[in-house]
């Protein structure tokens, strides 16, 4: 059962983010482009996935109270990909007016707010549905297998979007392949089984209020807390805007970004395992710091990108694929081992609602600085407004996982 869990988890993973990064990213801007949106909006709604996390709190009461929770994290996944790939057909249905564009941005804003459910226990889940001997470990295989099959669809999306010119007809095949990767993971989802599907008891709503601050009495967490709304907050500043620029100021075409998109997840991919070897070395902690700052420094090589030094790609794939094989693999293990046997829902629900005010607060903030950062000629290369916020948002993340560090160093 064990290994017909792991198999389960790893294929799930594989549609799950590839469905996914169809619908996210440079895929989605291109579609509420299409639609008409304002950079503010497109800002918010690529970067929804973080700031509808505000409901986590509320979440984790619901799951917390539900004792089949399969049901519940199947039911839910099931509504989020209806809600997260249906609004492309609203274009055929009621054209390219403000009222495809309003109904789109509701739907998208209403499935990532369900989702909440999914995103607070669905981890959590994963991880009790595992022996703890190689649970670390197998983290690190499943992230490999989703990078891989990222890699092979988003490669193969840009280059339809490119052969159809970007048309409506291109959004519509990539949204639709989505859409069936996504019922796929629901099936896949559905077949999960053992002790985990079910809760042993349900929490009350007074002793799940009496609980609810317990993850700030605890040093370590409450420290990663911080770090996860500092770092973050200058990570969505900055990361909710580098698909439009890419796209509208870099002036890259779908096949350049999924190529770049690609070469990361190569990278990443390879670099995985690698990871996990030097954690078995150094600690969780030393790689969480060591993968986060490289993340940050990416958005300084950003800071002096221009259509004249596009040169500079493949140092932002070098940096962002070391970076991130390492980040995304290791923060899970890291904060679920923080938690306690129980009530573990309430933990990540707390980690979920500082990073949606930091995703939240981060694309405002980006959007914001945009309109009144006056762009900067100095001399040897001129600096835009969106060049200044990556700068800046590199430079405050950097600070912000020094502190993190050490403050870790000093428990």
């Amino acid at each position: 059962q064990d290994v017909r869990n792991r198999r389960l988890f790893i294929l799930q993973g594989m549609l799950g983010f590839s469905a996914g990064s169809l619908t996210t990213g440079v895929f989605l801007t291109g579609f509420l482009l299409l639609l008409g949106m304002s950079n503010l909006l497109i800002g918010l709604l690529t970067s929804v996935g973080s700031w509808a996390l505000l409901l986590s709190l509320v979440s984790s009461f619901v799951v917390e109270r539900v004792v089949h929770r399969k049901r519940l994290l199947v039911l839910v996944l099931l509504l989020f990909r209806l809600f997260t790939t249906l609004p492309v057909f609203l274009p055929a249905l009621l054209g390219f007016g403000p009222h495809a564009g309003k109904l789109a941005a509701a739907m998208i804003i209403i499935g990532y707010a369900v989702n909440t459910v999914n995103t607070t226990d669905l981890p959590v889940f994963m991880m009790d549905s595992l022996p703890e001997a190689g649970r670390a470990k197998f983290v690190y295989t499943r992230m490999t297998y989703i990078r891989i099959a990222n890699t092979v669809l988003s490669l193969g999306a840009g280059s339809v979007l490119d052969l159809l010119g970007r048309e409506y007809g291109g959004f519509l095949v990539i949204f639709s392949l989505a859409m069936v990767a996504g019922m796929v993971e629901v099936f896949l989802l559905a077949g999960i089984k053992g002790d985990s599907v079910r809760r042993s008891r349900r929490i009350s709503w007074p002793e799940f209020r009496r609980r609810l601050p317990e993850p700030f009495a605890h040093p370590r967490y409450r420290a990663f807390l911080f770090f996860s709304l500092g770092f973050f907050f200058f990570h969505f500043a900055a990361v909710s805007y580098v698909p439009l620029y890419q796209y509208k100021y870099l002036h890259l075409s779908y096949l350049t970004i999924t190529l770049y998109n690609t070469a990361i997840f190569i990278l990443m991919i390879l670099l995985t395992r690698v990871w996990s070897s030097v954690e078995q070395r150094i600690g969780q902690r030393r790689v969480l710091v060591a993968s986060a700052s490289l993340m940050a420094m990416d958005f300084v090589v950003y800071g002096f990108l221009t259509p004249g030094t596009l040169w500079l790609l493949p140092v932002s794939v070098l940096i962002a694929g070391t970076g991130g094989a390492g980040f995304w693999a290791c923060i899970l293990p890291y904060r679920y081992n923080l938690m306690p046997k129980e009530g573990k829902s309430i933990f990540e629900a707390w980690n979920g609602t500082l990073f949606a005010i930091a995703g939240l607060c981060g694309a405002l903030a980006g959007g914001w600085l945009q309109q009144v950062l006056p762009a900067v000629d100095a001399g040897w290369l001129s600096f835009s407004p969106f060049q200044l916020i990556f700068l800046g948002a590199g430079g405050m993340a950097l600070l912000s996982v020094r502190v993190f560090d050490r403050v870790e160093k000093g428990k």
